[in-house]
């Protein structure tokens, strides 16, 4: 088995589908919606996909989870939206974000990082 690299270049999120930051080691999610992005086109082919995924859980195991059908790949990249996390999580929570990929070949990407949940 090939071990998977975490916390790597390759992924973006964002509060407001506009303004990403880039490969962080921590993230505040404010608001209700999360929106993601991965960008390692280096490591998985985008127009050969077989699975994306993306998801937020806690300690209670409670989670958001989006899958290949929520996202939209564009050139060499894969984004999609998180929502609920109003629903999902507490104020002041930190969460685990996990991001993944792997295409056709068996070329696989992840990407993981500790998120806090901000509601102003």
């Amino acid at each position: 088995m090939i071990p998977v690299s975490t916390d790597v270049d390759g992924f973006e999120v964002s509060n407001d589908g506009i303004n990403y930051a880039v490969n962080p080691s921590t993230f505040t999610a404010t608001g209700d919606d999360l929106f993601v992005k991965i960008t390692d086109s280096t490591s998985v082919d985008f127009t050969n996909l077989k699975k994306v995924e993306a998801e937020l859980k806690d300690a209670d195991k409670n989670k958001i989870k989006v899958i290949l059908s929520d996202f939209v790949i564009n050139g060499n990249t894969a984004s999609a939206t998180m929502s609920g996390l109003g629903s999902t999580f507490t104020d002041g929570e930190v969460v685990i974000f996990k991001i993944k990929a792997e295409d056709n070949d068996r070329n696989k990407v992840q990407f993981q990082i500790d998120m806090t949940i901000d509601f102003p």
